[in-house]
């Protein structure tokens, strides 16, 4: 399962920005204001950045959540779906087969100690 956090680095408004008095009376506090006015663009980038993140991270656990939720439903099909009787033929056909294999190598297991034993 995928576990999906996100948490904003800063409070994103015009107090967590440093822009919500600015004074451009004159042309000194104007500069400051157009740095501080950069200063939160970038911020603004960089949580954009954060939230598109998580967004991805989100779209793949939907996509995961929804390709197993499909497996499931497949894997039931195929229980419910089952043919009980064939199914306990074939276990005895396969039973059989292995025993028979199980049988034939011990024979040839037990011809090859004869034909040694012969030789001595």
């Amino acid at each position: 399962m995928t576990y999906v956090s996100f948490a904003l680095s800063n409070a994103i408004d015009s107090q967590g920005l440093g822009i919500s008095t600015q004074n451009i009376t004159n042309q000194a506090n104007a500069v400051a204001a157009v740095a501080a006015l950069q200063t939160a663009v970038g911020t603004l980038g960089t949580v954009q950045g954060e939230i598109g993140s998580a967004m991805n991270r989100l779209q793949y656990a939907i996509a995961q959540a929804q390709s197993m939720s499909v497996a499931v439903a497949a894997s039931e099909s195929r229980i419910r779906d089952a043919n009980i009787a064939e199914e306990a033929a074939n276990l005895t056909k396969f039973n059989i087969l292995n025993q028979s294999g199980l049988a034939a190598l011990a024979q040839a297991n037990q011809s090859s100690s004869s034909v040694l034993s012969l030789l001595r």
